[in-house]
């Protein structure tokens, strides 16, 4: 299946189909990320009087006027994964939520915190158990860039940046690390940077960083809208592309993350390349199981010949809150607040902070 790109003149036109953007109050974003931002963070879909319609996303239809969700304020709905082809058609609601909602810390200022609850078997959505997790984004003079994540291998995993150079982490150590977007508004629609960067798990400083070439751009794709295969309309994407290594060529793999102003993170990809692999073989396997699946087509082609897709998600599959009055995202964020590490950066204040309206 072909992926349609669309010329800039004709994504913006598209842009004017879709659901009116509406204005409300948001944290406090440095101009230069605004744009950016609105990738990071899920919208939500409100009536003429401005109030949240509970159930609908901005996917859908009767949604008429959007905007994006503020901190603290409950989600109408949660974004999951596709089930694969060999799981029972009873499973719709596939295997993974990720919601992508706002947190202003103190510490790092206005973040994008985005979630990993995997649910099904011994697993429960809207509860932290094992497998799930989830990012941050946080924002720098320079770069929007994931700070840390968790996820059911490493566990907790702080992202060491070039401002990492005294014995312990500070937070803003973490600044400018995994790098999603980089170098402020002179790049926010396409542009490429070599990030420095070390995973540690401890609350010391790494003796060296490695090298991650990044790149990212802007670009109008469709996404899957039902267990059927429908695809939405064109909606403007942030792509970015994470690479194991200092150039593409020599990179044995890399992560590439999907944003949309709608959705916030809706897609996630992990390549190898075989080429330069130590596990060609596995890899090749791998590849061929997850088109088996079905859960995720191919969007893009990779970076060159001998890249292979090897594990995916796209969080399009849009179902209604536990709770009638709307699901606080916060099984994870409150995970955070207990972490020694972790704890003063994501003390709950924000709704103590000001906000302003967004330009």
């Amino acid at each position: 299946m072909s992926t349609q790109v669309l010329p800039l003149t004709l994504m913006i036109a598209g842009a004017c189909l879709s659901p009116a953007r509406a204005t409300e109050p948001g944290p406090r974003i440095p101009d230069v990320w605004r744009v950016v931002y609105d990738f990071m963070v899920q919208d939500v879909c409100v009536d003429a009087g401005g109030h949240t319609q509970l159930g609908i996303s901005p996917l859908d239809q009767a949604c008429t006027r959007h905007r994006d969700l503020l901190p603290g304020e409950p989600l109408p709905y949660h974004k999951v994964d596709w089930p694969g082809a060999e799981e029972p058609r009873q499973r719709t609601a596939g295997y993974e939520r990720s919601d992508s909602f706002p947190f202003v810390s103190l510490v790092l200022g206005p973040v994008a915190v985005q979630t990993f609850d995997f649910g099904g078997g011994d697993r429960s959505f809207g509860a932290f158990d094992h497998g799930d997790g989830g990012q941050v984004v946080a924002f720098s003079a320079d770069s929007a860039a994931i700070v840390l994540t968790e996820d059911g291998g490493r566990g907790l995993q702080l992202m060491a940046g070039p401002e990492c150079v005294k014995e312990y982490i500070e937070p803003r150590a973490l600044l400018d690390s995994w790098v999603i977007v980089g170098e402020g508004a002179r790049s926010v629609e396409s542009g490429a940077t070599l990030a420095k960067l070390r995973i540690v798990t401890d609350s010391m400083c790494p003796r060296a960083l490695g090298y991650s070439y990044t790149q990212w751009r802007q670009t109008a794709l469709r996404f899957r809208l039902s267990l059927h295969g429908e695809q939405t309309e064109p909606l403007l994407a942030l792509v970015s592309s994470h690479f194991g290594g200092q150039a593409p060529a020599s990179a044995d793999h890399l992560e590439r993350f999907y944003f949309t102003r709608e959705l916030g993170w809706t897609r996630w990809e992990r390549w190898a390349n075989v080429s330069v692999s130590k596990a060609a073989d596995r890899q090749v396997t791998r590849a061929q199981h997850l088109k088996d699946t079905n859960r995720c087509r191919t969007l893009e082609p990779g970076p060159a010949e001998g890249w292979l897709m090897i594990d995916c998600r796209e969080w399009t599959n849009m179902v209604k809150p536990d709770l009638g009055s709307g699901d606080q995202p916060t099984f994870w964020l409150e995970r955070l607040q207990t972490y020694p590490l972790t704890m003063a950066w994501f003390a709950d204040t924000q709704h103590k902070l000001p906000i302003e309206p967004q330009k």
